[in-house]
């Protein structure tokens, strides 16, 4: 694996890993479910593309996850079943 891609797939993984916590904070302290969801669909989005860049793939500037899901899924089907959880989902979209 290229050091390159791991370096900017931790770089995904670490921003990812910094919205969990926003959202823990969130719920911890004030519970404003709708800043919490934003924040997890956020960290989302960031491991995926993290996933993708590690697989060295360029990640699409987009934010659905669902499209994530479908590119990744074009070279790694075990995340297939998260696609139709994903589409009917409000976080996705």
């Amino acid at each position: 694996m290229d050091k390159g891609f791991e370096k900017q797939a931790e770089e995904w993984f670490e921003r990812g890993r910094h919205d969990i916590e926003t959202a823990q904070l969130l719920y911890d302290e004030r519970g404003y479910t709708d800043s919490i969801v934003y924040h997890i669909q956020q960290a989302i989005e960031k491991y995926l593309k993290g996933y993708l860049v590690l697989h060295g793939k360029r990640p699409p500037k987009i934010h659905e996850l669902d499209t994530l899901l479908n590119h990744i899924n074009t070279f790694d089907k075990s995340f297939e079943h998260f696609i139709d959880l994903c589409e009917k989902a409000i976080l996705c979209r």
